[in-house]
């Protein structure tokens, strides 16, 4: 079964069972006849399109453009594992938050008088500031936030509120 398409010319809707074309399986549903016999017929009308087709030879040379979706395999991750210099190390999920990970893990990250002093992971008072050993390139990158708040410290460190793990890391909570 053909019809019209609304791209111009005619396309594929249908095959009929035990038709040539379904049993060669040459033909799809949605392909767009572009030839017959070499004859250009992309702009052609559904009634010219037939005509050409019931005037035909018994062997027709079509040419059809097709359009294919290829699914891409997902490709799933492991889980990031997230190592403490001196403590714990685990699975943890892509995208978490380095701050809230490491509390959950109970890794004292505010120690003293830090406890009170926190601002619970708003970017605000540097007390979470942790030594990234390995992974960094596995963090994501540094918040304007942070490029503030660090600046005068060493490269390699990090404010754990500002910090989401999306890969192996291992860091080390200062003394």
């Amino acid at each position: 079964m053909l019809e019209e398409s609304a791209a111009g010319g005619v396309k594929v809707e249908a095959l009929q069972d035990g038709g040539s074309a379904a049993e060669t399986g040459l033909l799809k549903r949605g392909d767009r006849i572009l030839t017959i016999l070499e004859d250009d017929v992309s702009s052609s009308d559904f009634d010219a399109v037939m005509s050409m087709l019931v005037e035909a030879p018994e062997e027709v040379t079509l040419t059809v453009e097709r359009n294919v979706i290829v699914k891409k395999p997902k490709v799933v991750l492991p889980d990031p594992i997230l190592t403490v210099k001196g403590g714990p190390s685990g699975d943890v999920a892509r995208g978490s938050s380095l701050r809230l990970t490491l509390l959950d893990a109970d890794v004292e990250l505010y120690k003293g008088m830090k406890k009170l002093t926190n601002c619970g992971g708003a970017g605000q008072c540097n007390l979470c500031m942790v030594e990234v050993l390995e992974g960094m390139e596995n963090l994501s990158p540094p918040t304007a936030v942070e490029q503030t708040r660090l600046k005068k410290k060493p490269e390699g460190y990090r404010m754990a509120c500002q910090t989401l793990i999306n890969g192996d890391v291992t860091v080390e909570v200062p003394a």
